[in-house]
């Protein structure tokens, strides 16, 4: 609950700062703004991409039955869920899902064709 206030106090001066760089390497302000302060999340999305595993099967730092334990939980939930919901393409082009389609396309051509 404090992050967002914490956050405006340190960056806040940062921002006012960054703006001073105004015309530095020919760039205005807001320009160096974004660049300076995007930059830490772009280099954590890299590194997360770098260093974080696939998934529970791959990680290191796990034992085996810790590693074990989330994949098989996981593969369970996958196939309850593929259990379930029996997704095959035969069933979008059902009559009721086309006929759902096409009430929708008529009722939003319709719609507007009113508001010209």
């Amino acid at each position: 609950m404090v992050g967002i206030p914490v956050a405006d106090m340190l960056g806040s001066p940062l921002s006012g700062w960054l703006l001073i760089f105004d015309g530095a390497l020919g760039l205005h302000g807001w320009p160096w703004l974004s660049l300076i302060e995007g930059l830490p999340a772009v280099l954590l999305g890299v590194a997360c991409l770098l260093i974080l595993s696939d998934g529970p099967r791959d990680a290191a730092w796990l034992s085996a039955g810790e590693r074990a334990w989330p994949a098989d939980r996981i593969a369970a939930e996958q196939e309850r869920w593929a259990a379930r919901h029996d997704a095959k393409l035969r069933y979008a082009f059902s009559g009721r899902t086309l006929a759902f389609a096409a009430v929708n396309r008529i009722s939003v051509r319709s719609i507007r064709l009113l508001e010209r």
